[in-house]
């Protein structure tokens, strides 16, 4: 096995309490500091596969681009389509970023 070795302290996610564990794995010579939560590839990862506070954070952030093309939305020189299109184009893929991956639950369809 081989380890690629960067300057990230966020590599091994556990359930585990840390009052109980140590808060460093040891592999060979290098040690991991033991984390309940990381971003990787732009997703938060954490020990509880929760994903509430990721789908927030996408959810804030379409917001946000929604927010930033309101003016020329409620444009009248702009085209039905073209406003189809911003949002295609614009909003859409930062909502539904990485939804293909999330884990639907009887709690997530309640909610």
């Amino acid at each position: 096995m081989q380890l690629l070795v960067d300057n990230r302290s966020d590599v091994p996610v556990t359930r585990k309490s840390h009052a109980i564990y140590p808060h460093y794995l040891e592999g060979g010579p290098y040690e991991f500091q033991v984390v309940h939560s990381f971003t990787y590839l732009g997703l938060e990862v954490n020990c509880n596969n929760d994903i509430n506070a990721e789908t927030q954070k996408l959810f804030l952030a379409a917001n946000m681009c929604f927010n930033g093309l309101r003016k020329h939305l409620k444009s009248h020189l702009n085209s039905k389509s073209t406003k189809i299109s911003m949002y295609k184009v614009f909003i859409r893929p930062v909502l539904t970023f990485a939804a293909e991956t999330w884990a639907h639950s009887e709690k997530m369809s309640s909610g």
